[in-house]
């Protein structure tokens, strides 16, 4: 089996090539040293970029370490050296095959750091941004599109900020509109002047019925009137609201879930309801903060959680919601499998915070009037205490 690189991987990588490149003159471990305070230097304007979206100072490193070797690997990879950047966009092919010598276009964005400060040239990010949507691409290049908005939006005319955001969107997985609706907070933000193209965008994420990662990103006082009744069809507050800062959302945690229409089905059969599946009735960890039921963690394959409240933030966001469903972090995953390891169905982990990952409603492969009824189902099971019975 492949076995995948390791952070120390990336560092070795980026020292052997600072030091061929004559960056760094020392060897072993002085020239690693220096390897990772120039590596700092050069990232330090992008960590910002990472930190705001729930990465802690370490992830954000090593992400960005992993960016600038994998970049290395790719101009390494052609034994050349790339002196102008129309010999660098020639490499910018579509393909869903991730050879390290072809920068795929979800790459051509998401290395956007590294390939500006590696580069020998002052790259012009206008020409690279529309070099890197020429090409057919998947959804897998919209987040870090967003991500890194703010390093590319001034670069562009109006024109040609819708011509990318349409390219982006030109996909038949309706999960591209997942981090549209994950970054909206920024898209209001920074195109507060542009309500047809923020129409546009919050058209696709109705369509795509990817709603929950905008209510968890976006006070609903602050989203476009027509977005605001498509929210309010999935969601329902009458059950009440618990407002507090210690559920934190997040737009990126270090543990993946995995999405599919039978993780909505296993959320039912292992809180909602026994008689669907008695076997796997149980196989869960309940999420308190302060003495809240936050949500239930399925372990049955795959380990993601179940909104079981209403959350709102002292920025009127809501991290969680009933019937929502979101992953966390490695740790906190861990925990709540070794306390269900330990105390059986239905244990309590009691924690102080927690950072919520929203992937999606329940429901979100129905519709609005299907999510209701989970909703309602779910706050029935809440109520009839059953989970306390084991």
């Amino acid at each position: 089996m492949f076995e995948q690189p390791t952070p120390e991987d990336h560092i070795n990588q980026l020292t052997d090539w600072f030091v061929e490149k004559g960056v760094v003159s020392s060897k072993g471990k002085v020239a690693t040293c220096k390897t990772i305070a120039h590596l700092r230097q050069m990232q330090e304007k992008y960590f910002p970029i990472f930190l705001k979206e729930g990465f802690t100072q370490q992830q954000a490193e090593e992400k960005l370490d992993k960016h600038f070797s994998d970049f290395i690997k790719i101009i390494q990879s052609y034994n050349i050296e790339f002196t102008t950047q129309e010999d660098l966009e020639k490499l910018i092919i579509n393909t869903i095959d991730p050879a390290l010598t072809s920068i795929v276009p979800s790459k051509a964005i998401s290395l956007l750091p590294a390939i500006i400060e590696i580069v020998p040239f002052e790259l012009n990010i206008h020409d690279w941004i529309m070099a890197a949507v020429k090409q057919e691409g998947n959804w897998e290049r919209t987040k870090p599109a967003l991500r890194y908005l703010d390093l590319w939006k001034n670069e562009l005319s109006k024109n040609e900020q819708e011509h990318v955001f349409g390219r982006l969107l030109e996909t038949d997985e309706g999960i591209a509109g997942h981090p549209l609706a994950l970054y909206l907070d920024k898209i209001v933000s920074e195109f507060s002047d542009r309500p047809d193209l923020i129409a546009y965008l919050t058209g696709f994420i109705t369509g795509s019925k990817s709603l929950l990662p905008a209510v968890s990103n976006l006070p609903i006082s602050e989203m476009p009137e027509r977005f605001k009744l498509d929210v309010d069809k999935w969601i329902d507050l009458s059950s009440g609201v618990w407002e507090t800062d210690k559920i934190k959302s997040v737009k990126s945690v270090d543990y993946f879930a995995g999405t599919c229409g039978w993780m909505s089905q296993a959320h039912y059969e292992t809180f909602v309801d026994k008689n669907q599946n008695p076997d796997v009735y149980g196989w869960a960890t309940l999420i308190y903060v302060d003495n809240n039921l936050v949500g239930s963690m399925k372990l049955y394959r795959n380990k993601s959680i179940l909104g079981l409240i209403n959350v709102k933030d002292s920025k009127g966001r809501l991290p969680v919601v009933t019937g929502g469903i979101y992953s966390t972090t490695k740790e906190i995953t861990e925990l709540a499998k070794e306390a269900h390891k330990k105390q059986g169905n239905f244990t309590r982990l009691d924690l102080d915070e927690i950072s919520m990952f929203p992937m999606e409603f329940m429901g979100f492969e129905n519709d609005h009037k299907y999510q209701r009824r989970l909703n309602f189902e779910i706050n029935e099971a809440v109520e009839r205490k059953d989970y306390l019975k084991k």
